[in-house]
């Protein structure tokens, strides 16, 4: 409604304040299905990562608290997010 911008592409690697917002309205807490980590206590995470082109746009951010943060990045899980609902699909290595 205020015009806020919720892409920021390349431009920024943090998350913006706005875009913490739109994802504390989407997800109360972690987004692995079954995770009950509040979301102030998590991080977004970019699913197409940072390093490989993935810019810093609500679509491609996701909550996750420090467990499931390592084990996406240090456990080589994969994270599948459906764009119309937000539910999430983890595929382990």
């Amino acid at each position: 409604g205020s015009g806020v911008a919720l892409d920021v592409g390349r431009a920024k690697r943090l998350a913006t304040v706005h875009q913490r917002r739109a994802l504390a309205a989407r997800y109360e807490t972690c987004g692995i299905p079954g995770c009950a980590v509040l979301f102030h206590r998590c991080e977004p995470h970019h699913l197409r990562p940072w390093e490989d082109g993935g810019g810093t746009d609500l679509a491609n951010l996701l909550p996750l608290c420090v467990k499931h943060h390592h084990a996406v990045h240090e456990g080589g899980w994969q994270l599948h997010v459906d764009p119309e609902t937000g539910n999430v699909r983890v595929t382990h290595p």
